[in-house]
């Protein structure tokens, strides 16, 4: 399993799980710390990351739990009619390409 597994959970015909609303919810996480070292940096004060996390932390778990929730509650339709789209499309182009057999069969035989 890779990491593309994991974000693209379709690509493997499985669906949107706690693994892949983990995954989003630390990168989110991430994300949201590193541009509030950033914007300290941007006006000189790096030096007041630290101080600040009791303040940054729970903000930005509250934003990207928020955000992961909704976007896994979201992502179960979608992923769940990916799926249910490929497993048609594999049925129906493997049914037609039985059907081009048969009737080359026909003309040939």
């Amino acid at each position: 399993m890779s990491i593309g597994d994991l974000a693209y959970p379709y690509r493997a015909n499985r669906g949107y799980g706690v693994v892949s609303f983990t995954m989003l919810f630390l990168v989110l996480l991430g994300e949201i710390e590193l541009l509030i070292l950033l914007a300290l940096a941007a006006v000189g004060r790096p030096e007041f990351f630290i101080p600040l996390q009791p303040i940054v932390i729970p903000a930005a778990v509250m934003v990207s739990l928020t955000a992961a929730l909704v976007f896994a509650w979201r992502a179960r339709g979608w992923t769940r009619k990916r799926v249910e789209g490929v497993v048609q499309y594999s049925t129906e182009s493997s049914a037609y390409a039985e059907r081009l057999a048969k009737q080359h069969h026909r003309t040939q035989g």
